[in-house]
């Protein structure tokens, strides 16, 4: 069964990057091919080049110029990469549910699902989320809730991630924030001591200070200061009309996809529920 399930997922994502390669309207914007021809003829961040955005992704993308120069099939063999990756994460998530054979048929399932929508949640575009989604994935992969005591090395691992995923983009230390107090709570309900609240989240608060403070020396030394980059990553976005973008209620054409796929989740999630009350009667 493992093995019949690790080739369907090999089929499942060859046939997904074939679509997107050759079959899907993808949306490749100036920014994903541009900005990294620019750093790669030493332009600098935020200085010469303006953008709201953290600009890790067009970081990424300098150093895959020297092996593919085409900035349009760079952006779409990254975008497929990513994709394929994503899926495989979303297999390796869904196996670690249950034990075999469950696992195996859960992991097939939940990749199959994650196929089947990718293309209506935006996966077509290479952007900022695309690059988040893996990461998200290794996120939740790396922990583990029912650890007794995580080790320094994985809560700064986790914290590496989340500093990434804000390097990516602002929006992510709104997630990460989230992921932190999750996960002191989720310490502190299982009866743990203060003190091992404090030091997980501050190892994962410390970790994530790591890449933005990588960032940030690597911001000065091109730039020889932080002013431009403070501009455009924070103040353009309070006081821009950038802003009013969060504000939009949610319509049709933004969510009307969110629920015939959200509805895959009420089967298992009414399992779920009816198990952990049966359990928690018997018990």
């Amino acid at each position: 069964m493992p093995l019949l399930a690790w080739s369907g997922l090999a089929a499942l994502i060859l046939f997904q990057a074939w679509a997107y390669y050759f079959r899907l309207d993808l949306s490749l914007g100036p920014r994903v091919i541009a900005q990294p021809w620019f750093l790669q003829n030493y332009m600098v961040l935020y200085e010469q080049m303006g953008d709201q955005h953290m600009m890790l992704l067009p970081l990424l993308l300098v150093p895959l110029r020297l092996l593919v120069p085409d900035g349009l099939q760079l952006a779409k063999l990254v975008l497929v990469a990513l994709i394929s990756l994503s899926t495989l994460l979303t297999f390796v998530a869904g196996r670690r549910t249950t034990g075999w054979p469950g696992g195996s048929i859960t992991a097939i399932v939940a990749a199959l699902f994650f196929v089947a929508w990718s293309p209506v949640f935006g996966f077509g575009k290479l952007w900022h989320e695309t690059f988040l989604a893996p990461v998200y994935a290794l996120l939740l992969l790396l922990y583990d809730p029912a650890a007794p005591r995580r080790s320094t090395r994985t809560l700064l691992l986790l914290g590496i991630l989340g500093g990434i995923g804000i390097l990516l983009k602002q929006q992510a230390a709104i997630v990460f924030g989230a992921f932190v107090l999750w996960s002191a709570w989720t310490t502190w309900h299982t009866h743990r001591s203060k003190r091992d609240v404090v030091r997980e989240a501050g190892l994962m608060i410390l970790g994530a200070v790591l890449p933005f403070v990588t960032f940030i020396t690597y911001q000065y030394v091109r730039a020889g200061t932080l002013q431009s980059f403070w501009y455009w990553t924070v103040t353009y976005n309070l006081t821009s009309d950038y802003r009013t973008l969060a504000a939009y209620i949610p319509n049709t054409a933004r969510s009307g996809s969110s629920p015939p796929a959200f509805c895959w989740f009420l089967p298992p999630w009414s399992v779920y529920l009816t198990r952990s009350a049966r359990a928690t009667s018997y018990g």
